[in-house]
């Protein structure tokens, strides 16, 4: 004969049973379905911005207007602070603690190397050379002095340097690539400010050039599918990487240890041109966004037309993506719909892309996973 005492402790037990389970199943779920990068806050700025960077005091995030002046937006508030509208720098580099930008003032009766305190917008020095043009400014080793190279028009003779202890300047010869013109550009250097990338339009190639050596660095670089330099080019902080943005959906990564040799990360499908490259401040993580390249025919060109009349933000979506990349690994880590231009902040623990127009989405960066 059963005990009413033994068959109501067995239907408690299964029932915690049953509750622990189910309680294990839900954390399981929740814990597969929650987002490693959440969103932290969405800022929609008053009129169309383009990204720059996070500020060093990792409070700013610092955008450029359609007439290239620069805007301050406080990542903790939303709200943004215009600069003085003195504060207009182009071709800028930022100091190591990106608390200092050095950039050329076109707004002066003749350029200037200006340097400009990134918080408050304001210059705080001025150089210049007697009858000559500067431009491609560059903070020196150690962020003790400043470079720029100086001219006439387009043909630069010299490399300046001024030290920021002195205020004295010091010229050297530049010869520089051959030929370097308003179709050979000068777009980036490396964080040690050692190499110099120059970019030829015609034909659309690069040249690594040796500042200290005043020489090549390698071959050339042929590029037949490389969409643009700038932010389709990333250094890792040791300069010991060169990333370059590829129309195949690939990135081009080179090792200055041997600049002729190169191995293709596979970042998106092929159907997506790379456009823009950001590398984590540890080094450890690319994020690289794309966009669905040219039409292939009559279908795929009207299809996108509609989409843009019904909704640009629908069109973004389907045309534009974000992809992180752990490289040591070479997985994905996530993957942004509708997200361009990614930038990490100096501390690396944000991280934001911008939407249609001047929408932009601040995330919490998680750590790379420990192998």
């Amino acid at each position: 004969m059963r005990q009413p005492g033994k068959s109501s402790r067995r239907t408690w037990i299964a029932s915690g049973v049953g509750l622990v389970a189910l309680g294990t199943l839900g954390a399981g779920l929740a814990w597969w379905a929650r987002d490693p990068w959440p969103i932290r806050r969405v800022i929609h700025l008053p009129r169309p911005t383009f990204m720059v960077c996070i500020s060093g005091d990792n409070r700013w995030l610092v955008t450029l207007d359609r007439e290239s002046f620069w805007i301050y937006t406080d990542l903790a508030t939303g709200q943004p602070r215009p600069n003085p509208p003195t504060a207009r720098p182009w071709a800028a580099d930022y100091s190591r603690d990106r608390r200092t930008l050095v950039g050329v003032d076109f707004l002066a009766d003749r350029s200037a190397v200006i340097l400009v305190d990134a918080a408050s917008g304001a210059i705080q020095r001025r150089f210049t050379t007697e009858g000559e043009q500067v431009n491609c400014p560059r903070f020196g080793a150690g962020d003790r002095s400043i470079e720029a190279l100086a001219g006439t028009g387009t043909q630069f003779t010299a490399l300046v340097t001024w030290d920021l202890a002195t205020g004295t300047a010091t010229r050297r010869p530049f010869r520089g690539p051959d030929g370097l013109s308003a179709t050979k550009l000068l777009l980036d250097a490396s964080p040690d400010r050692r190499i110099l990338v120059f970019w030829d339009r015609q034909p659309n190639q690069f040249q690594l050039w040796d500042v200290a050596a005043d020489r090549q660095l390698g071959g050339l670089i042929p590029s037949p599918g490389l969409l643009n330099g700038g932010p389709g080019m990333a250094w890792t902080p040791d300069s010991r990487r060169l990333f370059l943005a590829r129309a195949d959906g690939r990135v081009e990564v080179r090792d200055m240890a041997a600049p002729d040799s190169s191995r293709m990360l596979q970042v998106h499908s092929p159907e997506f041109r790379t456009n823009w490259i950001a590398i984590s401040p540890d080094g450890r993580t690319l994020a690289a966004d794309g966009y669905v390249g040219n039409p292939t025919n009559w279908f795929d060109q009207t299809w996108r037309k509609l989409r843009w009349k019904v909704s640009a933000d629908w069109w973004y979506q389907a045309m534009t993506e974000v992809i992180v990349i752990d490289l040591a690994s070479g997985r994905q880590r996530a993957r942004f719909r509708g997200a361009i231009e990614p930038v990490f902040s100096p501390d690396g623990r944000s991280f934001v892309t911008r939407g249609w127009d001047a929408v932009y989405t601040v995330r919490d960066a998680p750590p790379p996973t420990e192998p």
